[in-house]
């Protein structure tokens, strides 16, 4: 299980917020039910920049990784939730199709890539707080049978009030 981690500041024009996001990048494992880890397949989610403003574009991405010999099926990724530190149900601008999410095969030493994108607001900088997607996927592993993972993008919002030059 890696941790890569960023940490950056954005500015905007005087008298607006600015957020501090560190970002990391999450790779989960997939399990049995009985909570035995399978190594070659994992799940990795995260956003694409490590600072945003007001009404800044993030891009989420989701990969499942088959580092495995064997083909995947019924591959599946679940939407579980998308809020902010006011636990605000958030709704992303774009994502893939219902259809994409589900039922999908996965051959030996390939991936599957779900893109997603939101727009911040002024209230996800509102005080000190996080922005969270988390998902989860299951899929059919030919040797155990249904594996599964959780992962989440997190997004730490730091806001500060950004004071025009004197």
């Amino acid at each position: 299980m890696g941790n890569n981690s960023h940490t950056g500041v954005a500015r905007t024009a005087p008298e607006q917020r600015t957020i501090q996001l560190d970002a990391q990048c999450p790779l989960a494992s997939f399990t049995q039910a009985d909570g035995v880890e399978v190594p070659g397949i994992s799940l990795v989610y995260l956003v694409d920049q490590v600072s945003a403003g007001t009404r800044e574009h993030l891009r989420f991405t989701a990969w499942i990784l088959n580092g495995t010999p064997e083909t995947l099926t019924g591959v599946e990724l679940q939407l579980r939730s998308f809020t902010n530190d006011a636990l605000d149900q958030l709704t992303y601008l774009t994502q893939p199709e219902p259809q994409e999410l589900k039922g999908r095969t996965l051959g030996p030493r390939q991936s599957l890539r779900f893109p997603f994108s939101y727009i911040t607001s002024p209230k996800d900088l509102e005080g000190d707080g996080l922005l969270i997607s988390a998902l989860q996927a299951e899929l059919n592993f030919p040797a155990t049978g249904r594996l599964y993972s959780e992962c989440d993008a997190v997004v730490n919002a730091r806001c500060r009030k950004v004071m025009p030059p004197r």
